[in-house]
């Protein structure tokens, strides 16, 4: 399964705009399941729907890749963001 084509065809077909739109409405539902999960930590259900949210964002990350023109190798401005970012968390914990 070739992700990328997969992101790109969701991009052709619903314009970027819209994706952009819907990234915005996954992360407010993770947001919103992270909360029911902390209120209700033991209820399995709340564990799942948190999962499910994390996918469904994570998806729309790769498709805000595709629409910011992020490239696909390590030496893109978000993989240097990205580790600048991990390295500042890591000087946080020590």
């Amino acid at each position: 399964m070739n992700k990328e084509y997969i992101y790109r065809k969701a991009i052709d077909t619903w314009g970027a705009m819209s994706q952009v739109d819907m990234a915005i409405e996954e992360c407010s539902e993770l947001i919103k399941s992270l909360i029911k999960r902390r209120r209700n930590p033991s209820n399995p259900v709340t564990t799942d729907n948190v999962l499910e949210e994390m996918a469904d964002v994570a998806i729309m990350i790769e498709q805000l890749k595709v629409i910011y023109d992020y490239t696909y190798d390590d030496t893109s401005r978000f993989e240097l963001l990205k580790k600048q970012k991990i390295i500042r968390l890591l000087r946080r914990l020590e």
